[in-house]
């Protein structure tokens, strides 16, 4: 090909040369062919070292198993029995790196039993219950409502659905159908134990018993021995309804000890206990626990009275009452109305003789019978049968008693209306079926219809929650679920089946054979590397070929000789006589290879396990209770290292100079803030020094979900007299002058916000008809819009406001913008910092006690944590809980010193060596004392395994290890090379392009004379002639 044109080679010169070209490009492709060579070696070094890298990490992970004390922490657990039913069928038994070794003997009294509840029964899933059955009710502390229109599958889906996420009600839901007529819901509590589910029935319907759950009696849900406690809130002064995501008015005229009071639940807890507290002869307080999650839960504890009426479930929400269960008795009715002749309902006494068969007459004769049959209680099966022998003189309540010799305990009897009933005496789910059959052998017509169940038996609890009970080693362990820790260290049991009588022996023992298949796997990954070693570094002197791209190479002689001598060198700090792995039966042999003798090393495991343990692990140990051992760095050095301190960590805090004990000369507000979350405490005047301290600490330790209050009230009078409530209708709106909202149908209102997160909200809700809409239709589309993780709701002032359902630190924000041209603006949705209006900045407890002083004068504010992160800062509003000049910020101290006299930074009680310190780089300890100066000694011992580790992370460590970077470096040259080719092979293609050129244009040339010299033979021809 030449430049723009077909050429061919010679045409003109006759000399063919493009294989000349071709034969001179070959000539000089020998120097590419060279360095193309170069980089295929260079590419299998870098596969070898890469297969080498491979092989050295499973080699670190194996040593990991090995480099940590824990990992010798491996045990196993063996079960026996006592009787001839076994071990297994009872219990299963596991361990963690926390168990000792040990027996222990094991019974099984009761398993712990998850509480399940049975509604009545409903002839229909999927019709709509109807308005007798709408309301809210309260499962696990969250609200579900029931409406008109909702179906059973409805309700099971609203309760279901509860159940999800965070906060989570821990109830399900389902429907058992016993037949195309008789479906129950069943509700089953998440969790075992005998605390069983809580619910709670709301406002003036009491859904629970409406739905057969349970009866309409009442009883002291959590009682005390002179009173009744509450349920846990997670504050003592938000609004009880705001925390239960309530809405509307919930209020009540209770009455507790024969005194009537009115409970309104928009009120607080610590308002609530105020107002029973002023009851003669009873009293009332706030009572706060934290549970092992560190969330301090309130309730209200009354003592004096164990006489609590209720109105409007008040009490009930609150938790202070419960409804009670119970059982119903079945029972079986006909269909038929019998009369007499002449009219009116038969009766037991009336004879066969007046019972109208049909058109006013009787025809009823002697001798007739009537079939008993059907299923007794328990299902057994009755047939038996009655003969009328004097049909005027013997009364229907012949038949009455066969039914009841027949099916034994029931009663069977006639209703007001003529009809036969039999009832279950037996209180429960029962199987009793009754059939009575005329056979009418007269030729008569008696008919006593067809008898089906108008009350289904049901118990409504068909399962009582209950706790596990056990005795272990004597003693005896109750617990809420049938996984029990917690107990004998490091054990959890899985209870299976309670038997008593049966003892079950637990054998826990340390896992030899785990353990030795973790020096097996150290020692195959170990050998693995040796043998690739060997591989690339063997020589045939016969054929003089070596065995791998990698011989001769240094590196790789580095890799074996670091790995063989943690192998051969001593541990220091450790027995002598265990001080190398040869010694407990791990040897290395002439070839570099390590065998193991299994029998030594079980055996060394049993007698000598703390040995083997520090022969190969890391460990630290302190001369002194005040200083810890924590952690280790990777160039943390062994050894013993004294530790002298300058300074001792201490914790913010602020002594008050104002003399409280006399009480509190006057009102106080006192805000004590940190991390951006602030506590603020009222404090009255005649408060003593322990009464504040209470309520300083009730405060701190309070959990609260955000609650934004709107500053606008709004009314439903012109009068501006009755606040607004989420039923208010729209046309009813008002501002707090009179003057109406002015709101038309089809007007929308728009509102944005973020939620907790700080996601974005953004929404509307447009007003169908100003005289059938509520107000919460626009609160619904408000929390609809927020994921239905808020509670919006118009608060007894007649304010918006929005409460988050999650407690904690939120970005909760919410404004409405009313339709344009109108009179409507519910004002600006905050926080109020001084809560005054009832909102609340959401928050977890506060890391901060309030105390006495030692002289019992001052009040003391503390931080809980050490260190100088570790800060808060108090505000008072008139100086009279702490004194003048104490507002301000505190901090407190970090730990300050040294570790073997070298370089260390303390944060908190933490001291840790600095980095590139020639010994304690990355040695952690935490030192709790109070003195300064030596205070102790630690030390540390690095095993084996740990040598291995460290050498291998110098090797493999992504940023750090020189075979890594060896790797890195052979890429760069391989890239390198590879450039070199491709500009190599350009310039190639630039010569040849050029001689190709260059012969075109002498075969240009050429052709060119030919064709002159041509002509010129013409002409030269012509002259001749």
């Amino acid at each position: 090909m030449s430049l723009g044109s077909v050429s061919f080679s010679g045409l003109s010169s006759g000399v063919d040369w493009r294989s000349m070209i071709d034969q001179l490009i070959k000539v000089d492709h020998k120097r590419v062919e060279l360095v193309s060579s170069r980089k295929s070696t260079q590419e299998s070094k870098l596969k070898a070292w890469q297969d080498l890298t491979g092989k050295l990490q499973a080699l670190k992970s194996a040593a990991e198993e090995l480099r940590k004390a824990q990992a010798f922490n491996v045990f196993k657990t063996s079960l026996s029995s006592s009787s001839s039913t076994s071990a297994s069928e009872i219990l299963v038994a596991s361990t963690d790196q926390y168990a000792v070794p040990g027996t222990h003997e094991i019974q099984v009294l009761q398993t712990a039993q998850a509480q399940k509840l049975s509604s009545q029964s409903f002839t229909s899933r999927k019709e709509a219950l109807g308005g007798s059955y709408a309301g809210s009710l309260l499962i696990g502390g969250k609200l579900l409502t029931i409406e008109a229109q909702d179906t059973l599958e409805s309700v099971r889906d609203k309760i279901n659905s509860l159940n999800r996420g965070s906060n989570a009600s821990g109830v399900w839901a389902s429907i058992v159908s016993y037949s195309s007529t008789d479906h129950r819901l069943i509700l089953t509590s998440q969790k075992q134990g005998s605390q069983g589910m809580d619910l709670r029935p709301v406002g003036e319907t009491d859904l629970l018993a409406a739905l057969g759950f349970t009866t309409s009696s009442s009883q002291i849900k959590n009682p005390t021995s002179s009173g009744a406690r509450s349920a846990n809130f997670s504050s003592s002064t938000s609004s009880i309804s705001g925390l239960l995501g309530l809405t509307g008015t919930h209020q009540g005229t209770v009455s507790l000890g024969g005194q009537e009071i009115t409970l309104d639940l928009s009120s607080s807890l610590s308002q609530i206990a105020s107002q029973i507290d002023a009851l003669s002869g009873v009293s009332a307080r706030v009572v706060s626990q934290t549970g092992e999650d560190g969330l301090t839960t309130y309730r209200l504890e009354i003592t004096g009275t164990t006489s609590f009426v209720d109105q409007n479930n008040v009490l009930h929400a609150l938790g202070v009452l419960s409804n009670s269960f119970g059982s119903l008795q079945e029972i079986q009715r006909s269909d038929t109305a019998l009369s007499k002749v002449g009219g009116g309902a038969v009766t037991a006494s009336s004879t066969w003789s007046q019972l109208d068969t049909g058109g006013g007459a009787n025809n009823i004769t002697n001798g007739d019978t009537i079939t008993i049959t059907g299923t007794k209680h328990d299902g057994t099966q009755v047939s038996a049968t009655y003969t009328i022998q004097d049909k005027s003189t013997e009364t229907l309540q012949g038949l009455l008693d066969a039914i009841g010799a027949a099916f034994g305990d029931v009663t069977a009897s006639i209703t007001a209306d003529g009809k036969i009933q039999v009832t279950d005496n037996l209180a429960g789910a029962s199987a009793l079926a009754v059939t009575l059959r005329s056979n009418n052998e007269g030729g008569g017509d008696l008919d006593l219809g067809d008898l089906e169940a108008v009350q289904k038996g049901y118990s409504m609890e068909v399962a009582t929650g209950r706790d596990a009970l056990l005795s272990i080693d004597g003693g005896y362990v109750t617990k809420s679920s049938n996984t029990v820790d917690g107990v004998i260290p490091g054990v959890t049991l899985d209870l299976l089946k309670a038997e008593q009588g049966t003892t079950i022996t637990l054998r826990v023992e340390r896992d030899l054979d785990s353990l030795v298949k973790k020096f097996k796997d150290f020692t195959e990954k170990y050998n693995a590397v040796m043998d690739f070693i060997k591989a690339q570094t063997k020589y045939d002197e016969e054929t003089q070929k070596t065995g791998g791209v990698l011989f001769g190479d240094g590196t790789l002689s580095s890799v074996k000789s670091e790995l063989m001598a943690n192998l051969v060198s001593r541990v220091w700090g450790v027995s002598e006589e265990f001080s190398i792995p040869a010694m407990v039966g791990i040897k290395l042999d002439n070839k570099g290879k390590l065998s193991i003798e299994e029998s030594t090393l079980r055996g060394y495991l049993s007698t000598n396990f703390q040995d083997v343990q520090s022969l190969f692990g890391a460990s630290g140990t302190t001369s002194t209770g005040s200083l810890s051992y924590v952690s280790y760095g990777i160039n943390t050095k062994p050894g013993t290292y004294s530790v002298n301190i300058t300074q001792a960590a201490a914790r913010a805090s602020v002594t008050g100079t104002t003399d409280l004990s006399g009480g509190l000369s006057g009102d106080e507000s006192l805000t004590i803030s940190t991390g951006g979350s602030s506590a603020r405490v009222t404090l009255s005047s005649g408060m003593s020094l322990a009464e504040m301290v209470a309520a300083i600490n009730q405060e701190l330790q309070a959990t609260y979900a955000e609650v934004l209050v709107g500053d606008a009230s709004l009314y439903r009078d012109a009068a501006a007299t009755q606040p607004l409530t989420d039923t208010t209708i729209w046309a009813e709106l008002y501002d707090s002058s009179g003057q109406s909202a002015g709101l038309q149908s089809g007007d929308v209102i728009s509102f944005s916000g973020t939620d907790r997160r700080g996601r974005i909200i953004n929404g509307t809700y447009t007003i169908s008809d100003v005289n059938t809409d509520t107000v919460r239709g626009f609160l619904s589309a408000i929390e609809n819009a927020y994921g239905n993780q808020v509670v919006a709701a118009m608060d007894s002032s007649g304010r918006i406001t929005l409460t988050d359902r999650t407690v904690g630190p939120s970005s909760l924000s919410l404004s409405v913008t009313g339709p344009s041209g109108r009179n409507l603006s519910f004002g600006t949705i905050d926080v109020d910092p001084t809560g005054a209006d009832g909102s609340k900045e959401g928050r977890y407890a506060l890391p901060i006690e309030a105390s006495a002083s030692a002289d019992g004068r001052n009040l003391v504010i503390t931080h809980r944590n050490y260190g100088s992160t570790e800060s808060f800062s108090v505000d008072q509003e008139n100086d009279l809980v702490l004194g003048a000049g104490l507002d301000g910020d505190y901090a407190g101290t970090d730990v300050a010193g040294t570790i073997n006299g070298e370089a260390a930074t303390g944060q908190g009680r933490t001291l840790r060596g600095n980095s590139g310190q020639a010994n304690v780089d990355g040695l952690t300890l935490i030192y709790t004392g109070n003195e300064t100066g030596e205070v102790g000694t630690v030390t540390l011992t690095l095993g084996v395994a740990e040598g291995f580790y460290r050498s291998l992370f110098r090797m493999v460590d992504a940023f750090e290890g020189y075979i890594t970077n060896k790797q890195d470096s052979l890429r760069s040259y391989i890239d390198r090379l590879g450039e070199q080719i491709q500009s190599m092979e350009a310039q190639l293609e630039r010569r040849r392009a050029a001689m190709t050129s260059q012969f075109i244009q002498m075969e240009k040339v050429i052709s060119k004379l030919q064709s002159q010299m041509s002509w010129l033979g013409q002409q030269i021809s012509a002259l001749g002639k």
